[in-house]
């Protein structure tokens, strides 16, 4: 099931690090079928629950481990690198290797 799945990442992302994860249906996984949500989650603790929305569709699936990962990254506060105030002070972008109309805009800032 999709439940399974996502705790079996989970658990395999956290051996051997500093994070640990509880996986419980009735405190952390809702399952609901949600269209046009795609992937995405609060960055850091939020009070109460974390919530990562995991899209599962006919269209569109997060049920993947990459998509899994990178919304418990946000989870544990971890942003988007490209997106931080002092980016440029440490990568360089390619514009000319960009399709523009593919990224949001505080990409190209």
């Amino acid at each position: 099931t999709e439940i399974e799945f996502i705790d079996v990442t989970l658990k395999r992302q956290c051996c051997g690090t500093a994070l640990s994860v509880v996986v419980t249906v009735s405190s952390f996984v809702n399952p609901l079928k949600l269209y046009n949500v795609r992937c995405a989650s609060h960055v850091g603790r939020k009070k109460g629950r974390s919530i990562m929305m995991l899209e599962s569709s006919d269209e569109y699936t997060c049920m993947e481990v990459p998509s899994i990962l990178h919304e418990l990254f946000h989870v544990v506060g971890m942003t988007h690198e490209h997106m931080r105030h002092d980016r440029d002070r440490y990568i360089k972008v390619l514009y000319k290797n960009i399709d523009r109309s593919r990224l949001p805009s505080p990409f190209l800032n």
